[in-house]
């Protein structure tokens, strides 16, 4: 199976790498963009919520953090996108670990309430700073990133197909860090966590600090996620990071299959794209989308890939047991 999953990688990302130049159509890219960024922020959430077994509902304000620290430079301060990016990320993570602190001595219900809490005044900072944020009217005139020079060649990032590879680009490099974490020594701690926190005490794991890391990990995605989103949108404010904004990232890690690589990248794009496809159903669109969702979450309990790896497994056990012989 692991070789048809790398022939599907590579066929995937070739089409992906290939769209804008069979396609210039900016709403088919636009929904293309859209699904990378939410796919970024929905693979941070997946680490805190699949693989550690910990449900943040701060994450929407992080991801406020992220979009506001890199846009206030940029705008104010005139540093470049490729300088206001890290140092968002940078202020991000430092917000994260004071968050963290106190609620890594939490657990379940308890955990998720605190970060509701933090998520609240996070919000509510957004909301009330007019000074910095502009309050409920939000910032406008966000400029696109910048251009890139290597050598004699610049590359610049003013049309809807250059900042697909960008977001891509960024999605990618999302993926493969993700990729590194979870095959790590630090990766299987996440998952001892999760399975058994007293348990993973007992063998010598040091839960506080292993879910603190856990939380800073999946923040960093959070403010990427934030910076490209409002350097793209080129407009922000407080209702761009409310708490739905952070269930609806858990909804995508969920459906599409919490604790896997792929299942948020797949949540993700599919509740970006439906809402765009049951346009037609005009007022019966929230019900169709509900319903629907409804019956992934009945019938594929553990998400989408995992669900669709199975069915794959069963239907060619032969090359399931080739592959595991080599």
């Amino acid at each position: 199976m692991r070789r048809q999953r790398l022939v599907f990688l590579g066929m995937l990302c070739g089409f992906l790498l290939l769209l804008p130049v069979f396609t210039s159509n900016a709403y088919i890219l636009h929904i293309f963009i859209m699904g990378f960024i939410w796919s970024i922020f929905a693979l941070g959430l997946n680490l805190l919520l699949g693989y550690t077994g910990q449900m943040s509902v701060a994450h929407a304000g992080l991801f406020g953090i992220g979009a506001y620290g890199s846009a206030l430079l940029a705008i104010h301060a005139k540093f470049p996108f490729w300088l206001s990016l890290p140092i968002a990320i940078a202020v991000v993570v430092i917000v994260s670990i004071v968050i963290a602190i106190p609620a890594v001595r939490t657990r379940g219900m308890s955990f998720a309430v605190l970060t509701l809490s933090a998520g609240m005044i996070l919000y509510e900072i957004f909301v009330n700073w007019g000074a910095l944020t502009k309050g409920p009217l939000g910032i406008m005139g966000i400029p696109l990133p910048s251009p890139i020079r290597i050598g004699s060649i610049s590359l610049s990032f003013n049309t809807k197909s250059s900042l697909y590879y960008l977001v891509f680009f960024f999605t990618i490099a999302s993926v493969a860090l993700m990729a590194g974490i979870v095959r790590t020594q630090l990766g299987k701690m996440f998952v001892c966590i999760r399975e058994d926190e007293q348990l993973a005490s007992v063998m010598g794991i040091n839960v506080g600090v292993t879910k603190c890391a856990s939380f800073v990990l999946s923040s960093l995605f959070a403010g990427l996620a934030g910076a490209l989103y409002a350097h793209y949108i080129r407009y922000i404010s407080p209702e761009s990071f409310s708490f739905g904004v952070c269930f609806e990232a858990i909804v995508m890690a969920i459906v599409g299959g919490s604790g896997t690589l792929a299942g948020p990248i797949v949540g993700a794009f599919l509740l970006i794209t439906l809402p765009e496809v049951l346009r037609a159903a005009d007022s019966w669109r929230l019900i169709v989308y509900a319903a629907l969702l409804l019956i992934v979450l009945i019938y594929m309990p553990e998400g989408i890939v995992p669900k669709i790896s199975a069915l794959y497994s069963r239907v060619f056990p032969e090359v399931g047991r080739k592959e595991d012989e080599v």
